[in-house]
């Protein structure tokens, strides 16, 4: 189903939604409707490159153990900052927060992603997390080869 938005941030949020609740059900095929392939993680650490299905599902699974490994039941993400960059191209910024119950167990930290409408769906095409490393080996990009650039990046 074509999904029209049209306020940017509601774009983004509803990827953040969609995405954060695939986690906490362990759904992939949800959580993989929301990215394009292929697209670059990118994080301090380096630069990882999903070029496939399976690497995307290598990045849910070790997000997921990750998440366990904290004690996370859940994320609270919400978008900062979101603008159109044409028609089909939103640009966003959003913080996410690791929670455990109602408690927070890791404060905010943000991201950046380049969403873009194919087909009339919304999907995921680039993020750059500002996570520590451990988090980093989780998106795959510890330790990453280099990616050339994309041209995806602020």
């Amino acid at each position: 189903m074509a999904q029209d938005f049209t306020q940017p941030q509601a774009v983004s949020q509803n990827l953040l939604d969609e995405t954060g609740q695939a986690y906490v059900e362990r759904d992939f095929d949800r959580f993989a409707a929301c990215f394009l392939l292929p697209q670059h993680v990118a994080t301090f650490d380096g630069t990882h490159e999903l070029r496939t299905v399976d690497d995307l599902r290598v990045m849910f699974d070790r997000m997921l153990g990750f998440l366990a490994q904290k004690g996370a039941t859940h994320l609270d993400r919400r978008c900062v900052q979101a603008e159109f960059q044409g028609p089909d191209v939103v640009r966003a910024i959003h913080e996410t927060r690791f929670m455990a119950g109602d408690e927070v167990i890791e404060t905010a930290f943000p991201a950046f992603s380049i969403l873009k409408r194919i087909d009339g769906n919304w999907q995921v095409s680039f993020s750059q997390y500002a996570v520590d490393q451990d988090h980093a080996r989780a998106l795959g990009t510890f330790d990453a080869a280099p990616v050339p650039n994309s041209g995806e990046t602020l």
